[in-house]
């Protein structure tokens, strides 16, 4: 499951910077375009608990669905797949947005199926094809 994450320091059971890292995890949702928690219910979910001293994660889960099922498999009937261009700069470029390595190919797959598309293609910031989100690329010239 894709994820953004904010890690607070508990010292003493008082939790450090609190203003500090809930903004910051507001501004994070707002990146990746999902609704940020209201702070009275992390203050009043901390407030509950017996914190004494380390750390702790806050993970709010990013995405329309579990990208784990415990669906059958069914093989694609289409032997083609309509792929487009995500011409964007990759959200997880940027240092302050903390999140799981795989967030990035799950938002552009989310912008390209919003566009009737199956995958995205990535490319450099000088127009080289890099990848593909989750499809394989092979190239086929002079018949091999």
């Amino acid at each position: 499951m894709d994820f953004i994450f904010e890690t607070i320091a508990i010292v003493d059971g008082t939790v450090t910077a609190l203003d500090l890292h809930l903004n910051r995890l507001r501004f994070q949702c707002r990146e990746v375009g999902v609704a940020p928690p209201e702070k009275k219910v992390l203050i009043d979910f901390l407030s509950k608990q017996q914190l004494g001293r380390g750390h702790w994660r806050f993970k709010v889960s990013v995405g329309k669905k579990s990208t784990m099922t415990l669906e059958p498999y069914a093989p694609p009937t289409e032997t083609s797949w309509r792929l487009c261009l995500f011409l964007k700069e990759i959200v997880n470029s940027r240092p302050y947005l903390k999140t799981s390595a795989t967030i990035s190919r799950s938002r552009i797959k989310e912008y390209a199926h919003a566009r009737g598309f199956d995958d995205g293609l990535t490319c450099s910031s000088e127009g080289f094809l890099l990848e593909a989100t989750y499809a394989n690329l092979f190239w086929h010239h002079d018949g091999a």
